[in-house]
């Protein structure tokens, strides 16, 4: 009761004051018996409570440096399961000697993790720490960064642990106000987008506003904010503000006042805080990444910055992912007074996610400017473990004998943990005595008894404590090791009753029995538990009512509460050793039932949060249950693609090919598609459906990049797709075959870029078109006849090119298909033909014919297209555009490009949006004005094109980008070139016409180079003949 409820409610007692009365508070808990009742005379009397608790009460919520609660050793004592840390003892009436005082901690500082009295070494690397918290805390400094590196055992938690606790008393005593956050990552946080901030976030976030400016004037002001954003947040943090009482209203307040990009409450309240009623809702474009990465920088510096030092403690950090690295670069990048102090194994072991050119500047640039330490720690010296038994055995160091200190430094290899584990053993086994030397040594007769050190190894000692605990306990950490690092009792509870078929009526005391076997696991230092942290805890509920599960009897009444309370393995060493012991069919069947009971918990897939998406993906994975596998991870992936996570996306779908990958072929064998035969053969149906799309959805987002080597992996793993498709049985029965559409649109895709695929192109798309066909969908079929044309066009066959046009005119519908198209290939690639088709016309020197297909895409096809798909837009009217300017209608084709494009880019993604045809935006839009004031329809021109193209920064486009734009009809760089020509003939500085010229002729070579018509072939004529001419007239003026 003390845990679970009386010092909650102290604690929520205390915010509550503060936060929604701006009441400053100090609360003494204390326990002990006292009087109740009436005191007094007839008269005059009261209701009191007396005692020397009471009294003792009085005297702690009076203390000076007060941190909110302090309780006595009673309390203490009664709290077992609670981490506390300790305050001067004082004097107290009925008290005889001096009371010890204490202060509870909350979730947030139990993360941190547990003091150790028998912790010791690394003196120098905690003094280093120490010596960067304490000295950022005396004035505004750049923030730093500390890698602490070492192997499983070495004790780099342990450190974190004890030199928080050692930062945070230094500070203390020097009148500073440190804000300190703890994450440790775990495996699956790869995964997982900004999966480190979720713990961090609701630390600062939950951080007591300062509402008085002139507590910052020692600090100076943040260069990330200006004087007219610091009045207005701190009128809006007034203590009178009721939404500063939760994280949540917390987050709403620094958003509206940040302006945060659309989507971001969405990514950071739903998926990363775990608040469904945060979900993204639909918005008018995914927020961009690199928008939400500063942005969550933002919110960490801002919930911060009245903080004199900020210690970012992040533990394992061999496991976080990319995103959080960003985040966190961000941070040291931006911020001032935040020390981030990392702990990882070794690099050549796991590799880190960090962006490399980020970790160059670390051990670059950073290291340099004394920004950035770090070190490795290994084993301890001997003579640290001598201090170590001498504080297990409660004695001098002198006291013990070598022989026992060799021993142990022999068989733990001088690692922490090994060897406190060992000095441990030793002590409950009551192995050791002081001898007649007086000296502390081996029990001569147990020494080399199967009880004594000499184990093979330190597994077997380990092995034997856990053989040790009762039947219950040990199943109960089977089902914890399967379920990972952490976990929480109600998870235990539940997967225990369905797995032992627990009767209804049994489960009231199964709970509490699963409860009981945790804490004997506590007890025997195999787990470490905290209480579920408040923020958890849904916001409209109250917070100390919460933090119990309920247990459903078969009546249907609440019989019992069981505390909500998160456990951890006390060290990877432990899980690693019981999962070891547990057959795979025996792990299967814990994975199976573990995302069961995720999935009965959150039956909603809209309110599932990332963490629990991959944790699902995860468990139906290990459980071999590869449909629900490969589902998961396709609707993970798709998540993650359109929020611009591509590289989450590929780590996804890896994964979840990795389950029929791995299974090897025998040494006479050669795999099909990087897949053994065999396993390829035992494909039903289903699985051969997601295989093939989990393949080609890995291949698009590989081949998404701009990189040469990922757009030949995604060629690669598209032609292994089909290999598979046509090796493996299963295939025959395969009536829908819809699912392999996109392969083809995807390898068509690459052969623009001018990637390598194994077949060509004609045998891509006959086959595309019959397959497509024979299924009979228009939409898939109008897009293998819009591939078939732009084939055509792109190798001058354009009578044929408009052959398939005329067909698919006949299929295609701008009302019923457009949508459609959109959500199977992202634009409307049908539309799209009907610009390539004008091309045609144009080469074949039929203008009418022409004109007519540009106006059927301005006045019958725009008008019906989502104007918020802006690359669809630009994509349909780009050739349209070029066919009007060199018909004289530059007027049309500006106006058509503002309404469609330019104006819809603007309002729904903003300057700094992104889409591949933006390139070209700048160069078009001058040229097109440029035309326009040349002909006269203009009568100003804006000055800073010509500033703008004199800069050959501004006019180079990427080649992949400038062959892709130009197989639309005109490249980028075609457009650069010509508004170079035309402003060289407005100018009348002989210098800057030079420069002009010499820009243009160096860009239209560039661009003549992309199209291959200067060989004389006909691939890309279209754009050849826009960028020749143009070519021309430059070198015949630079004369």
């Amino acid at each position: 009761m003390v845990s679970e409820r009386a010092l909650p409610t102290c604690r929520l007692i205390n915010a509550t004051l503060e936060s929604e009365l701006g009441v400053d508070n100090q609360i003494g808990a204390t326990l002990g018996k006292v009087y109740c009742g009436i005191v007094g005379g007839v008269e005059r009397h009261e209701f009191a409570v007396l005692g020397p608790s009471v009294n003792l009460s009085a005297r702690l919520m009076a203390q000076k440096n007060h941190p909110g609660v302090l309780v006595d050793n009673e309390v203490r004592l009664k709290a077992k399961k609670l981490n506390f840390i300790k305050f001067p003892s004082v004097k107290a009436k009925g008290y005889v000697d001096l009371v010890p005082v204490f202060k509870p901690l909350t979730a947030k500082e139990t993360r941190w993790g547990k003091v150790n009295a028998k912790y010791v070494g690394r003196k120098k690397e905690m003094e280093t720490v120490c010596s960067l918290a304490v000295e950022m805390s005396r004035a505004e400094c750049k923030s730093n960064m500390f890698f602490l590196w070492g192997e499983s055992g070495a004790g780099k938690s342990s450190f974190v642990v004890h030199t928080i606790v050692r930062v945070r008393k230094e500070l203390f005593l020097k009148k500073k106000r440190p804000i300190i956050t703890r994450n440790v990552c775990c495996e699956c946080d790869t995964l997982v987008p900004f999966s480190v901030f979720r713990s961090i976030f609701r630390d600062v976030l939950s951080e007591k506003p300062i509402d008085d400016e002139a507590s910052f004037a020692s600090r100076g002001t943040n260069s990330l904010f200006g004087k007219g954003w610091d009045n207005k947040s701190f009128s809006s943090m007034s203590t009178n503000d009721c939404e500063t009482t939760s994280v949540i209203s917390r987050l709403h307040e620094i958003c509206e006042e940040l302006n945060a990009p659309e989507g971001f409450l969405g990514i950071v309240g739903h998926h990363l805080l775990g608040n469904s009623n945060l979900k993204m809702a639909s918005v008018k474009k995914a927020p961009e990444l690199d928008d939400i990465v500063a942005f969550m920088a933002e919110v960490f510096i801002r919930s911060t910055r009245h903080a004199e030092v900020i210690i970012l403690a992040l533990d394992d950090v061999q496991w976080m992912d990319n995103l959080s690295w960003k985040v966190v670069r961000n941070i040291f990048e931006r911020s001032t007074n935040v020390l981030i102090v990392c702990c990882s194994r070794l690099i050549e072991d796991i590799p880190l996610t960090m962006d490399k050119d980020f970790w160059e500047m670390l051990n670059g640039k950073y290291r340099d400017s004394n920004l950035y330490y770090e070190t490795y720690i290994g084993a301890l010296e001997k003579s640290e473990v001598r201090e170590m038994a001498a504080l297990t055995l409660k004695c001098k160091p002198e006291d013990i004998s070598d022989k026992y200190i060799n021993d142990v430094y022999m068989h733990s290899g001088g690692m922490p943990y090994f060897a406190s584990e060992i000095l441990e053993s030793c002590l409950r086994k009551n192995l050791c005595k002081r001898n007649a030397d007086n000296k502390i040594g081996w029990r001569q007769h147990r020494r080399n008894s199967q009880e004594g050190l000499h184990y093979t190894n330190l597994n077997e000692l380990l092995l034997l404590r856990i053989d040790n605990l009762d039947d219950l306990t040990r199943k109960a950490l089977h089902f914890a090791s399967v379920l990972g690092a952490s976990f929480e009792l109600q998870e235990i509870v539940e997967i225990s009753g369905h797995i032992l078929c627990i009767p209804e009526e049994e489960k009231e005391q199964h709970s509490l029995a699963i409860k009981t076997s945790l804490e004997a696991a506590v007890e025997e230092g195999i787990l470490d538990v905290t209480v579920q942290d408040e923020s958890d805890v849904d916001e409209e509920h109250s917070k100390i009512s919460m933090m119990m599960i309920k247990v459903d009897c078969s009546d249907g009444q609440i019989h019992k509460y069981l505390p909500r309370r998160k456990y951890s393995f006390y060290h990877s060493t432990w899980r690693r050793l019981i999962l070891s012991m547990l057959l795979d069919s025996w792990k299967r069947d814990i994975h199976k039932h573990a995302a069961m009971a995720i999935e009965a918990r959150s039956p909603d897939p809209e309110t599932r949060d990332y963490r629990t998406k991959v944790k699902l993906f995860q468990h139906w994975k290990d459980s071999e249950d590869t449909l629900k596998a490969a589902d998961f991870a396709l609707d993970i992936g798709q998540s993650f693609k359109m929020l611009g996570l591509n590289l989450h996306s590929i780590k996804i779908y890896d994964d979840a090919l990795e389950m029929w990958r791995k299974h090897k072929p025998s040494k006479s064998e050669d795999t099909i598609g990087g897949f053994a035969p065999d396993v390829l053969d035992s494909l039903d149906e289903g699985n051969l459906v997601y295989l093939i799309k989990l393949l080609t959805m890995f291949g698009q987002a590989v081949g998404s990049t701009s990189k040469r080597i990922d757009q030949n992996r995604s060629a690669r793993t598209f032609e292994d797709a089909l290999n598979i498709l046509r090796f493996s049985p299963a295939s025959a029965q395969i009536k829908d075959r819809a699912f392999i559409f996109p392969i083809y649109s995807g390898m068509f895709f690459l052969l623009k870029y001018k990637v390598d695929v194994s077949y060509s192109e004609e045998d891509l798309i006959k086959n595309f078109v019959q397959e497509t066909k024979m299924h009979g969908d228009p939409v898939h079929y109008g897009r293998a006849l819009a591939m078939q044309g732009e084939t055509y066009h792109r190798n001058g066959h354009f009578d044929n090119a408009i052959k398939s046009h005329i067909e698919l005119k006949q299929v295609y519908d701008v009302d019923k298909h457009h949508s459609l198209v959109v959500a199977s290939y992202a634009s409307d690639r049908l539309g799209q033909n009907f610009g390539c088709t004008a091309n045609c016309y144009m080469r074949l020197n039929q203008t009418g014919k022409a004109m007519e297909v540009v106006y059927t895409i301005i006045n019958k096809l725009m008008p019906k297209m989502d104007p918020k798909n802006v690359h669809n837009s630009i994509a349909t009217i780009y050739p349209a555009i070029w066919i009007l300017k060199d018909n004289g209608k530059s007027d049309e084709a500006r106006a058509i490009f503002v309404k469609y494009v330019l104006e819809p880019f603007r309002e729904f993604y903003g300057e700094d949006g992104a889409t591949p045809f933006k390139p070209s935006f700048r160069g078009l839009e001058a040229l097109l004005d440029i035309v326009l004031y040349m002909e006269g329809v203009e009568s100003d021109l804006n000055g800073s094109y010509s500033e703008w193209a004199l800069d050959l920064h501004n006019l180079d486009v990427p080649m992949g980008l400038e062959i892709a734009i130009g197989t639309f009809g005109r490249s980028p760089m075609s457009i650069n070139a010509e508004v170079c020509l035309r402003l060289s003939k407005l100018s009348d500085d002989p210098e800057i016409k030079a420069r002009l010229l010499e820009n243009g002729i160096i860009v239209a070579e560039r661009a003549l180079s992309g199209c291959d018509g200067s060989d004389g072939s006909s691939r890309l004529l279209t754009t050849y003949c826009q960028i020749k001419p143009v070519y021309d007239e430059l070198k015949k003026l630079s004369e």
